[in-house]
């Protein structure tokens, strides 16, 4: 399996790359500051290029086999990687005809318990909530996108190597996990879900137990 790693330098990113190289994927990583990577692998390809940039994107996601986004954003409201950034690769996604794409996203867009979002809760924190619309947007370019794909929707990220103790839920955050995830968990589970698939097109909630 030959996959594209968008933010392949960030928290999760890395963990993303390391993890599919032991499972021998090819993985070609992509971004501005890609060449920080260590290179030493034959299966790793780093490809310098901004997701902003169409015909980069088309390139380096022309002929693989999945996509895994690992932007997880901010609360800068002038920050928009994350919405234009997953508008452009869905874009030339459709163009080269790749159909798998696993995108990490926020547990601010999960159900809540007594209904709708978390993100629309009278209590839901004002200084979170740019990145939490900025989820919302492209969980709905991706509901529209006509692809196969799945948002691991995260709670607080620590940084930390996989333990694989988390559980996970479809559209809700699992009701006795902790609200917190590591780094290497949120990879785990993202090449688990790429070589499974057990929630195309849908929401997962995850959190440590």
């Amino acid at each position: 399996m030959e996959i594209v790693i968008f933010g392949a330098t960030g928290k999760v990113g890395r963990h993303l790359v390391s993890q599919a190289l032991l499972r021998e994927m090819k993985v070609r990583a992509f971004g501005r500051n890609v060449h920080q990577l260590p290179d030493k692998d034959p299966k790793l390809e780093l490809v310098k290029g901004g997701v902003f940039d169409e015909s980069e994107v088309r390139d380096v996601i022309s002929g693989c086999n999945g996509v895994l986004t690992a932007y997880s954003g901010n609360s800068d409201n002038n920050d928009k990687t994350l919405t234009v950034g997953i508008k452009n690769v869905i874009a030339q996604m459709k163009k080269t005809g790749v159909t798998r794409i696993i995108a990490l996203g926020d547990h601010s867009i999960l159900n809540a318990p007594e209904g709708g979002l978390f993100l629309e809760r009278e209590d839901f924190p004002e200084e979170d909530m740019h990145l939490a619309l900025e989820n919302q947007q492209a969980w709905q370019y991706l509901k529209t996108s006509g692809l196969t794909w799945t948002i691991i929707c995260a709670p607080k990220i620590e940084e930390g190597d996989p333990t694989g103790k988390y559980i996970t839920e479809a559209d809700f955050f699992p009701e006795d996990a902790r609200s917190k995830i590591y780094s290497g968990d949120l990879a785990l589970f993202m090449l688990e879900e790429l070589e499974k698939n057990r929630f195309p097109n849908q929401r997962v909630g995850i959190g440590l137990v």
